[in-house]
């Protein structure tokens, strides 16, 4: 039985103008999780689910963002109650509740 593919990330806040619920990840972290554009992950910090956050994946990260970087929204560092500079686990979302 295969489990489900997990990524590590920094957490950084990003925003193109119209876009809420996003995240940006590296090609590299894409490939690894197996998501692509539009579908979506979820992104946890911790143990507790009061520190997560679900998001759709915009596209990859600006060049300017290291690879290990998960940008997300300000809508969804809100949600997840992160802080720039988080250590996240995030893999893809299939199932809801």
């Amino acid at each position: 039985m295969m489990g489900i593919a997990k990524a590590t990330g920094i957490i950084k806040p990003y925003n193109e103008e119209g876009i809420i619920v996003g995240a940006w990840l590296s090609q590299k972290k894409m490939d690894q999780i197996g998501v692509k554009m539009g579908d979506f992950i979820y992104v946890q910090k911790g143990w507790s689910g009061s520190l997560s956050c679900r998001a759709v994946v915009k596209g990859t990260l600006p060049s300017n963002f290291d690879e290990e970087t998960i940008a997300l929204t300000d809508d969804r560092i809100q949600e997840g109650n992160f802080t720039e500079g988080d250590i996240c686990n995030f893999w893809k979302h299939t199932s809801w509740f």
